[in-house]
Parts: structure tokens; sequence; C-alpha cells
């Protein structure tokens, strides 16, 4: 949803002679991190749900008992509830995560 509101607000803006084009340029790099996480995310949260090791296991996943992986489930879980229900904007987490200011 947040992409469709970047881009259509800014579709806008050109169309109507407000802005340049060239802002149609900063598209990509304002959402590109978002997509990149949610894609590295739900490879991830989806290996975890499934008790597989993630392929990109950058938590270490593979070396935790199975106690701590379920510890670490339920806390990927409580950090990103917000996230996977899709009822909270991101700017603070890919902010955080990519040092760089999304809208």
């Amino acid at each position: 949803m947040m992409d469709a509101m970047n881009l259509s607000y800014k579709l806008h803006l050109v169309l109507s002679g407000l802005a340049q084009p060239d802002l149609l340029k900063t598209y990509e790099e304002e959402r590109w991190p978002v997509g990149k996480y949610l894609v590295d995310f739900d490879a991830q949260f989806a290996a975890l749900f499934s008790g597989e090791i993630p392929k990109n296991d950058i938590h270490g996943v593979g070396k935790m008992t199975p106690d701590e992986r379920a510890q670490f489930f339920v806390r990927v879980q409580r950090e990103n509830a917000e996230f996977t229900s899709g009822t909270a904007p991101r700017v603070r987490l890919v902010t955080a995560r990519f040092g760089s200011q999304v809208h």
C-alpha cells in the first residue's frame, strides 16, 4: 500500500506540473529497502515458521538449540507482529535497519 501511495503522490505532483519529472526517479531509492526487507523477512520467517533453518541464516538459527530456536521464533514474531499483520507503517523499522528515510 505504501508503494502505491508513494508513487501516486509523485505522479500527481508531476502530472499537475507542481514537480519536475526527476521526482519519479526517487521512487526506487525510497521503496527498494522496504521491498528488500519484506522479501528477506518473509523468507526467514517462513523457514522459521516451518521449523527449517533459513537459507540466509543471518541470525545463526542453525547453531541454536531447539529451545533457543523456539524462543527466537517467538521474539521475531513479537517484534514484527505489526508488520506481519499489515497494521503498521514501516518507516521506523526500515529507517533503523537501513539508515535512510523511507516514505
